[in-house]
């Protein structure tokens, strides 16, 4: 048996996870905490999908005041924090 083939399936199954990560992004990784989550706490796959959203949502909103707060900040010409 050659090692040379061995050798690429098993980096296929090291890199599959990162190129799902970078192809999908930030909802790859969001199905996957909660996944694990609801796995973890025994709750339905609903609960930790609701609870996963809602925090995007506020992550979400968070960086758009953010970004809001730093474009009025830019128009008036006043040092950025």
């Amino acid at each position: 048996m050659s090692d040379k083939s061995i050798a690429g399936l098993l980096t296929a199954i090291a890199v599959a996870p990162l190129c799902l990560v970078c192809a999908l992004g930030p909802a790859a990784f969001a199905a996957a905490v909660g996944s694990f989550l609801a796995w973890l706490s025994g709750f339905s796959l609903s609960l930790i999908a609701a609870f996963v959203a809602a925090a995007g949502w506020v992550g979400w909103r968070a960086l758009q005041r953010s970004m809001q707060r730093r474009a009025e900040a830019l128009a008036r010409n006043e040092p950025q924090r």
